[in-house]
């Protein structure tokens, strides 16, 4: 399996690090007073220096809690009596399948692969070609759908008639309600979300 990228950044909070003071003449270093104030100039602070204010209120709020997308799916999946690979056949699959789909080949190649004398003799996954490969992977679970909005765009060149030509283009988009609600349902947000 591919380790975790982001491991190094699991901690309770980030501390970003400090900034860098703006260049200034290095003949003349610029005063500062014991708080950190530029004398040159008071109203700008000196950017090595962290502000840190108590906020008056509450900062947040439970409202509720939630399964995890992947922890519902496995509910779903044992409760239909599937084992933890499904929809692949076993652990080795699975694995075959993701290293497919991560490595950034394109489908036509995979398809080549698929059709090795040592894939099919050996490994023998249950798909045999990108399509039935790509089937297995849009029954796991997803994020929220694809939306495609269309609109006549007018541009600024004229047509053979003097009228400003148009064009019809797409749009494609997700719904951001729907994205926020998937993100907050990540495993990886799980336990830094309140």
């Amino acid at each position: 399996m591919v380790d975790n990228p982001y491991k190094d950044m699991e901690q309770d909070y980030f501390v970003p690090p400090a900034l860098s003071p703006p260049p200034h003449s290095l003949s003349s270093p610029v005063p500062h007073t014991p708080d950190g104030v530029n004398i040159d100039a008071p109203n700008i602070p000196d950017l090595n220096l962290r502000w840190v204010e108590d906020y008056p209120g509450e900062v947040g709020s439970i409202y509720g809690t939630c399964e995890t997308t992947f922890v519902t799916f496995r509910k779903k999946q044992e409760a239909a009596g599937h084992q933890l690979w499904a929809p692949f056949s076993n652990q080795a699959e699975w694995e075959l399948a993701e290293w497919l789909m991560t490595a950034g080949i394109s489908q036509g190649k995979i398809d080549l692969f698929l059709k090795l004398e040592s894939i099919c003799e050996g490994a023998k996954p249950a798909f045999h070609n990108a399509r039935s490969l790509l089937k297995q992977i849009d029954a796991l679970p997803s994020g929220s759908d694809w939306i495609c909005d269309g609109f006549e765009l007018t541009g600024n060149e004229l047509d053979a008639n003097g009228k400003p030509r148009t064009e019809w283009v797409e749009v494609w988009r997700r719904d951001p309600v729907k994205c926020a609600q998937m993100l907050v349902k990540t495993p990886t947000s799980e336990k830094t979300m309140l």
